[in-house]
């Protein structure tokens, strides 16, 4: 009796109550588990042995800042152009009985700090290039601003591309005694490898230091 009672009051796992209920759901799991495995088993991912190229496609470099430049300089420009008109008036009405000459000196100081101001930026940004693109296998064209933001061409050629011998700021080339500045992450593939620019790229070269010191290295733990 007591061996039929255990036998009786024990429930087997296929008659158990979550069974009854859900019978579908040791199949979910087993499913799920089974993909799971599947999906650990995938090979992990090689994008690091075959990097991406983030260089943009296209045969033409355009920079990011073109048209904020253009606007920075236009509104330098209109800038000096009110202080020298704006000036003598507002002291004019400032300080109508200021002598003639000290009216004359304050605008004159106030006239030149403004065209300092303007000239500095165009000495900054002359070097900027807005476009640039191959004329023929030999000749480069790029896209500048003058002083007073009107877009001109300059063209000259690939053998005259040489490193720039100057502290000043944005400049990445020199070429027939001008300066050039380009931004090397948006420069098209097609005119990166054309140009030889990984000369005048300071991270590429930085990079390409690294790695022959980590072969280097390498060759050194082995001996």
């Amino acid at each position: 009796m007591g061996a039929r009672g255990a036998v009786a009051g024990t429930r087997t796992p296929a008659h158990s109550p979550i069974t009854a209920r859900h019978p579908g759901t040791l199949h979910r799991r087993a499913r799920s588990s089974a993909a799971g495995e599947v999906l650990d088993e995938r090979p992990p991912n090689d994008a690091g042995a075959n990097p991406v190229n983030t260089r943009p496609d296209g045969v033409e470099y355009e920079a990011a800042l073109a048209e904020t430049v253009r606007m920075v300089k236009l509104l330098s420009l209109a800038s000096l152009g009110a202080t020298i008109a704006g000036t003598p008036l507002l002291l004019e009405l400032a300080s109508p009985d200021l002598p003639a000459n000290a009216k004359m000196t304050v605008s004159l100081v106030v006239d030149t700090f403004g065209a300092f101001t303007t000239g500095l930026l165009q000495w900054f940004v002359s070097p900027y290039v807005l476009k640039m693109r191959m004329v023929d296998e030999d000749t480069v064209a790029v896209t500048k601003l003058t002083l007073f933001a009107r877009r001109y061409e300059d063209v000259f050629a690939v053998s005259s591309m040489r490193e720039a011998e100057t502290t000043r700021p944005l400049v990445t080339w020199e070429s027939n005694g001008k300066l050039h500045y380009v931004e090397m992450g948006r420069v098209p593939k097609y005119l990166y490898d054309r140009l030889e620019l990984e000369r005048f790229d300071a991270q590429a070269q930085a990079e390409k230091y690294a790695k022959e010191n980590e072969g280097k290295e390498d060759e050194d733990d082995d001996y």
